[in-house]
Formats: C-alpha cells, sequence, structure tokens
C-alpha cells in the first residue's frame, strides 16, 4: 500500500511539472539559441505600398510605410534579407549582433545597431533616414543635446538614465519636430527614425522588441 501511494505521489509531482512547464512556455518566448543574431525591417521608402520583409527564415509580418517590426532571430552566417519583390539584401550576420534593414524608395540598406548591455539605463537610438547632412536628438526645449551630428544614412546612440523626458529631432541644425513627454523606462531601448526629407522630415518613435518564437 505504501508503496502504491509513492507511485501516485510521484506520478502526480511528475504530471504537475509537465502542466507548470507548459504554463510557463505559455507564458515566457523562448531564450534565443547561441548562434543567434537579431534583424528588425524598417519600411522607409516613402509612396512606397506595403511590403512583407522576409529576414532570413523569419517572417515578421507586413508593414506599412513608417513601420518597425521586431527584432527576430537569425541564424549566424549568411542571411538573405527581402524586403519587398524586387529589393533583396545578403548579409552576413554574427551571434550576439544586432542590424536593422532599411527598405527605402532606393533599395536595401542594413545597418548595425549596438547592444544593451547596461540594463540599469535606457538606450536610445537615433537613425538618419531623411538624406540630411545631420540630425540631433535634443531635449525639446533645444537645451541638452542627447546625440549629436548624426550623419545621413547612419545612426547614433547613448545610454541615459530612466526618466519621463519631452525629447525633440534637429535637422541641420533646425528644430524638426517634438517628441513629447517619453518615459524612458530602465533597461528598455527605444528607436528614433528620421524619414522622408531634410526639408519635410518625419519622425516615428518605436519601442524596441524582441520575438524570439
Amino acid at each position: 500500500m505504501r508503496f502504491a501511494v509513492a507511485v501516485c505521489l510521484c506520478c502526480l509531482l511528475a504530471l504537475v511539472g509537465r502542466v507548470s512547464h507548459a504554463a510557463d512556455d505559455g507564458l515566457y518566448d523562448p531564450a534565443p539559441p547561441a548562434d543567434a543574431a537579431f534583424v528588425r525591417a524598417v519600411h522607409a521608402g516613402a509612396g512606397q505600398g506595403a511590403i512583407a520583409p522576409a529576414l532570413g527564415p523569419q517572417k515578421p509580418g507586413e508593414l506599412s510605410y513608417a513601420q518597425a517590426s521586431p527584432y527576430v532571430v537569425v541564424p549566424q552566417g549568411q542571411a538573405e534579407l527581402t524586403l519587398g519583390a524586387s529589393w533583396r539584401a545578403e548579409l552576413e550576420v554574427v551571434a550576439g549582433r544586432f542590424y536593422t534593414a532599411v527598405r527605402t524608395a532606393e533599395g536595401v540598406q542594413v545597418l548595425s545597431d549596438p547592444v544593451h548591455t547596461n540594463l540599469a539605463k535606457t538606450l536610445l537610438v537615433i537613425y538618419n533616414l531623411c538624406g540630411a547632412e545631420g540630425v540631433s536628438l535634443r531635449t525639446a526645449d533645444g537645451a541638452t543635446t542627447v546625440i549629436d551630428g548624426v550623419a545621413a544614412d547612419s545612426s547614433g546612440h547613448r545610454a541615459v538614465n530612466p526618466m519621463t523626458i519631452s525629447l525633440g529631432v534637429w535637422v541641420d541644425g533646425t528644430a524638426a519636430g517634438a517628441l513629447e513627454d517619453r518615459v524612458l523606462e530602465r533597461g528598455a531601448a527605444y528607436s528614433v527614425f528620421v524619414l522622408g526629407s531634410p526639408e519635410e522630415p518625419q519622425l516615428v518613435w518605436v519601442p524596441s522588441s524582441t520575438a524570439t518564437r
């Protein structure tokens, strides 16, 4: 009798463990594999229709102009990036690195992104995709420069303290618009994409995220 009770108890504990593990699988995304790189797509082609990007083996979903996908897992090595029917690029991706593949009106451009290592701070990244000579991220009143002089077709970044702050973008030294009352969370990363043209820039604020499913 004691043996039967012990067997039943072991079976019950095993069942509870399996149910608990299944519940965890439903609550949390799986950890990425050790050889994972991370790639996202951005639709920066003004006047172009929606695109359905394929990033290596991943298809993160359709994007309209001025939208960005989450980062998706791409195995390290040679990856094919497709951002529209005839817009493709080959990229050698490295494990642990992050990349942004940008669809412009002219083609596909791939930028290497910073890795957020100080999770006590907030990572801000600004992308100059409007063709200006330089874009800067400042406080909305212009008094404090956060990221200065980012050249065309490139990005700049800085880790800052988490806070609630009003930010603004300057294009070639001229105020281009405000990103007011932004809550910068500890450990999070945010991207500011400056699209359009130097004369008519468009600002897009994107909280960065990673999908591992």
